[in-house]
């Protein structure tokens, strides 16, 4: 993202994410606050290693970090490895960003994976942010 910043001429953005797409979305918005101009997330996964681990169990959990990858589905539900360093990396992160430009978080009220008091938590934590579920 930072690379095609720079190549457009560091314009403003306004960011869409779901999941882990809006962690990084706002984690990105974090580094950047003179980039992003406002963001819908939808179902950010912030503290997404809890959440992995909670999804796939425990067990799945030390498997991945034994084996050092794991598989997970990708939108079409064709499982795909993912390396154990995503793990790593994101121990050198902050895994609940500040936002700081104006936001609005969707969060339905069933998702199964991220839980709605984690987007609840996100708009008391950040003044900028308006959530809405259902």
């Amino acid at each position: 993202m930072s690379k095609l910043h720079v190549a457009r001429g560091k314009p403003r953005w306004k960011l869409v994410g779901s999941s882990l797409g809006g962690y990084l979305a706002a984690r990105w918005a974090e580094l950047n606050p003179d980039a992003v101009e406002s963001m819908v997330l939808l179902c950010p996964a912030y503290d997404f290693p809890k959440i992995l681990a909670k999804h796939i169990g425990k067990e799945n959990f030390k498997k991945w970090q034994l084996q050092g990858s794991f598989q997970f589905p990708d939108c079409t539900g064709e499982p795909i490895p993912v390396h154990w360093g995503l793990m790593e990396d994101s121990q050198t992160h902050c895994l609940r960003p500040s936002i700081q430009v104006r936001t609005l978080v969707i969060h339905g009220s069933d998702d199964e994976v991220v839980s709605l008091s984690s987007s609840q938590q996100i708009v008391k934590d950040n003044p900028h942010v308006r959530l809405t579920s259902g």
